[in-house]
């Protein structure tokens, strides 16, 4: 029988974890106003599950570099292996969308993010282990022939009422790790879990709190206290671990979106040309990198004068040109300098 920790009752009665509760439930909220008085919400925010994409698969040592991802996603690049996972990724987020959580679901989303056809473990002799990122083992999830029944577990608690919602984030991530259901993409799937569940208990209305950026900057903490969830049933140390990641990464984010919008808002007053308007602007906030058929798919312009038009921007400093296959992508520079600070 799988060694798993009870799910935890009570962890608002301690005083740290009630504390940075707060802390994290101000940063969300203060995040989610951000987002309710943006107009153009997708334009500022567009490119930022990309980035969420981007660095939780780099916590499992699938590491393209961000221009790879961008040109590919954005620009219709070729796409390498592991650039391929984390457009797989990417896509993944969009799975849940109002959903109920369901095996189905998670099986979608897993083999998604795989780039390959995954199912949930469930026989004896599909075994796995929770590996770090050097390959030290952290724990040993349950037997497949026992993970049906406690994914349905997991999957029942989502759904009750008796827990904060907030921590009973946290602890669907942590007993989803513990579960390992999957052969493969356990980390990338619990990791999604957090945006879709936020928004599915009303904390946060778009998939943008980026915490894996937190999670891949202090990395040997999580794994540290995954290891200390299993072995000790720690669930003290793990939700306060994410509860903190969850208040610096809604803070990160706060931050960069009106950086973002800022820049925008710039671009907009400079561009005083009447061929350059306001839709056309914020076209180039939408996305990091720009062909010509993306101003023509909006109805901006025709592919002559769209062409036209990207090499005035780059004439302006607004972009910068490069020589793809046969054809130039443009990129918006200041844009992605703003998402990788």
């Amino acid at each position: 029988m799988a060694n798993l920790p009870d799910y935890p009752d009570g962890l608002l009665a301690v005083e740290k974890i009630r504390t940075i509760h707060i802390e994290a439930s101000r940063s969300l909220a203060k995040l989610d106003g951000a987002l309710s008085f943006i107009p153009n919400v997708e334009v500022i925010t567009g490119a930022i599950p990309l980035m969420e994409s981007v660095y939780s698969c780099r916590i499992e040592n699938v590491c393209p570099s961000l221009s790879d991802v961008f040109r590919s996603y954005y620009a219709d690049s070729a796409a390498d292996k592991d650039v391929s996972k984390v457009i797989g990724y990417r896509n993944a987020m969009d799975m849940f969308d109002g959903k109920d959580t369901s095996i189905p679901l998670l099986e979608e989303m897993c083999s998604s993010l795989n780039c390959d056809r995954f199912t949930i473990r469930s026989t004896e002799k599909d075994t796995v282990f929770l590996i770090d990122q050097n390959g030290n083992i952290v724990s040993r999830p349950p037997d497949g022939n026992e993970v049906p029944k406690l994914l349905e577990g997991l999957l029942t608690y989502i759904e009750g009422d008796s827990e904060d919602p907030l921590i009973k984030t946290v602890v669907v991530h942590g007993m989803f790790e513990m579960i390992h259901p999957f052969g493969d993409g356990n980390g990338r799937t619990g990791r999604i879990f957090i945006d879709a569940l936020l928004q599915k208990y009303g904390l946060l209305r778009r998939p943008v709190l980026h915490l894996s950026r937190f999670i891949w900057e202090n990395r040997r903490g999580y794994y540290r206290y995954l290891r200390l969830l299993e072995r000790d049933g720690d669930w003290e140390s793990f939700v306060y671990y994410l509860l903190k990641g969850i208040r610096n990464s809604a803070d990160h984010i706060f931050e960069l979106i009106n950086r973002i919008r800022e820049s925008l808002q710039s671009n907009c007053e400079l561009s005083s040309e009447k061929w350059c308007s306001k839709e056309l602007i914020c076209l180039l906030y939408s996305q990091v990198c720009i062909r010509p058929k993306h101003l023509v798919d909006a109805g901006i312009a025709s592919r002559n004068t769209a062409t036209h038009y990207l090499q005035k921007l780059e004439e302006m400093g607004i972009l910068k040109g490069e020589q793809a296959g046969k054809g130039k992508i443009y990129i918006n520079s200041e844009l992605l300098e703003s998402l990788t600070e």
